[in-house]
């Protein structure tokens, strides 16, 4: 009884360090482009149809489609994948991802991460 509980709290430890690591990796804040200017502001304030600006060496705030241009991204702490992944124009882009290659001038947000609408 008591080793079944035992794991029982170690497996719930565990998936709750998961959770607060992915949660840690995710950008705060996002350059959102309005009106051919680019305004950083919170991802809280970020709306379905909005465009984002994501530079190099940044992780993707929320959920899109790419564009403009091409580039590297790191999608291994969603697939577990170490190799960057080309994406072109039209690909989308999952929130966490880390864009390793050319920073791209525009995403459209196409669906607000689940995590950011559960706790609004």
């Amino acid at each position: 009884m008591l080793v079944g509980k035992y794991l029982e709290v170690i497996g719930k430890k565990s998936a709750v360090d998961i959770m607060d690591n992915i949660r840690s990796k995710m950008p705060m804040e996002v350059t959102l482009i309005r009106d051919n200017s680019k305004v950083i502001t919170s991802v809280d304030s970020i709306e379905v149809g909005d465009i984002v600006e994501v530079k190099r060496g940044e992780r993707v705030g929320v959920d899109g489609v790419l564009l403009s241009s091409s580039g590297l991204f790191d999608e291994s702490s969603l697939s577990g994948e170490s190799i960057p992944i080309e994406k072109e124009v039209e690909d989308k882009l999952y929130s966490g991802t880390l864009n390793v290659g050319r920073g791209c001038k525009g995403l459209r947000v196409i669906r607000l991460d689940l995590l950011q609408t559960q706790t609004r």
